[in-house]
């Protein structure tokens, strides 16, 4: 069973785009840089995110969001519990965050 992972982000106002996309590639840089602790390999299958691009209005302050695929709840569990490339990008978020919503999916394949 995979796991798809969507985490969306409100970032504050007035946070410097600069600083935003910079983070954002923290986040997509993960895929390469979050690596097994046995094997030393990557395990996240893919990220895919950016800038909320919706024209519904339905945001309610959400920015950005980013989906993040994990072959297994192993992989997924050391992501979130234990990963130091994963909890050194949440460092690097907190100061320009106001809000963060994830959800995990089960997923067949």
């Amino acid at each position: 069973m995979g796991i798809t992972r969507i985490v969306q982000l409100q970032f504050k106002p007035g946070v410097d785009t600069d600083v935003i996309e910079d983070l954002s590639s923290q986040i997509r840089g993960m895929k390469a840089k979050c690596l097994d602790a046995e094997t030393k390999k990557p395990y996240i299958e893919s990220i895919e995110g950016g800038p909320d691009i919706s024209i519904e209005g339905l945001q309610q302050g959400i920015t950005h969001a980013f989906i993040i695929k994990f072959n297994s709840s192993v992989d997924r569990d050391y992501y979130a519990l234990k990963d130091p490339a994963h909890q050194a990008v949440i460092q690097a978020l907190q100061p320009a965050i106001d809000k963060v919503q994830i959800i995990d999916l089960a997923t067949s394949g």
